[in-house]
């Protein structure tokens, strides 16, 4: 099995410095990046791949820093809980407790 930070390392390149990781779980790790260039601190999260009885049922991925968990996990629970069709899930209304500090 590869090393996520290493691949993420390597693929990242010269732009971002992966700082830490700030959340690890079953199904996804997430980590704070520092863009070289610009200075500001980012969130990223590798996509969350989702299987059922060793098949792939779907990955899931989002840009948007501090709001990644929040989307992923709610298009997760459209899709797995209330049987939402991918595109609906992607489309449907976010909540996000955006007064919490991610980082």
């Amino acid at each position: 099995m590869t090393d996520l930070r290493a691949t993420l390392e390597r693929t990242l390149g010269d732009t971002y410095t992966l700082e830490r990781e700030i959340a690890a779980g079953d199904m996804s790790r997430v980590f704070v990046a520092l863009d070289r260039a610009l200075g500001p601190e980012i969130i990223i999260e590798p996509p969350t791949i989702i299987s059922k009885d060793g098949r792939l049922v779907g990955v899931v991925g989002s840009p948007g820093g501090r709001t990644i968990i929040n989307a992923v996990l709610e298009v997760i629970l459209n899709q797995v809980d209330f049987k939402v069709g991918i595109e609906d899930a992607v489309k449907a209304a976010r909540v996000t407790l955006a007064l919490c500090r991610a980082v």
